[in-house]
């Protein structure tokens, strides 16, 4: 995953923790990534991500996509699927295990971890077709 090599060294933490049966810990590695891509999301759209939460940052996200449109050439469409696709995963994956994880209130199993590590990755992938972390 070339487009965002910061992340690297959390998905190697990931993979380390699950070795050693700590899947929570696992997991807590995963959201660092994703939080790598969210903030390549609002870097995309000039939105600021600084210690400020991710639910704020989605609507700000969201808020962008709406502000575009066919100004931005001609494949805006897809454009707009894409990115309005990502902004809406973030919720889902902050309301389904990042808030969980950062704020204790879950313990996952190494089958729950490595579920969450699969979905992450093809996730990043997915994100790194239009977005990368080159500009944070």
């Amino acid at each position: 995953m070339n487009s965002f090599s910061s992340t690297i060294f959390e998905f190697e933490d990931a993979s380390r923790n699950l070795a050693l049966d700590q899947p929570t810990a696992a997991v807590f590695h995963l959201m660092r990534a994703l939080e790598t891509g969210l903030n390549a999301l609002a870097n995309h759209f000039n939105v600021s991500f600084e210690r400020r939460n991710w639910q704020n940052i989605i609507n700000d996200v969201e808020s962008e996509i709406k502000k575009s449109g066919p100004a931005n050439g001609e494949n805006w469409k897809n454009q707009e699927q894409f990115y309005s696709d990502a902004a809406s995963h973030f919720r889902f994956l902050k309301n389904a295990w990042r808030n969980y994880v950062m704020h204790v209130h879950q313990r996952y199993s190494i089958t729950e971890a490595s579920k969450i590590r699969m979905h992450v990755l093809d996730f990043m992938q997915h994100l790194s077709s239009k977005l990368n972390d080159s500009s944070l």
